[in-house]
């Protein structure tokens, strides 16, 4: 399963301040099993304008009926930052039964 993660970032102080990021995680049984961040820092975004930042994410293989996709936006510092219209899409392979 390939997952995009999706978000308007806006900062309000530049790039290099800005210690936050865009992530995804597998947890299986409560337990990280993938974890991939998108951090800000290394993006070079322009402050105080809104920028769409997205992550492409390949899942392991689900192995529970109780693993969880999480997808959020993880701010590490105090320093404020603004998100807008979050969105989580999912693709799943086409199978052909011919």
């Amino acid at each position: 399963l390939w997952i995009r993660a999706s978000v308007n970032v806006y900062l309000t102080t530049s790039a290099s301040e800005s210690n936050s990021a865009l992530v995804v995680t597998v947890e299986s049984k409560g337990k990280a099993i993938k974890y991939l961040a998108q951090e800000i820092k290394p993006l070079n975004i322009q402050q105080n304008t809104w920028t769409p930042i997205h992550l492409d994410f390949l899942t392991p293989e689900i192995r529970h009926r109780d693993d969880k996709i999480i997808v959020y936006y993880w701010n590490m510092e105090n320093k404020p930052v603004l998100i807008d219209d979050l969105q989580v899409e999912a693709y799943e392979p086409k199978i052909d039964y011919k």
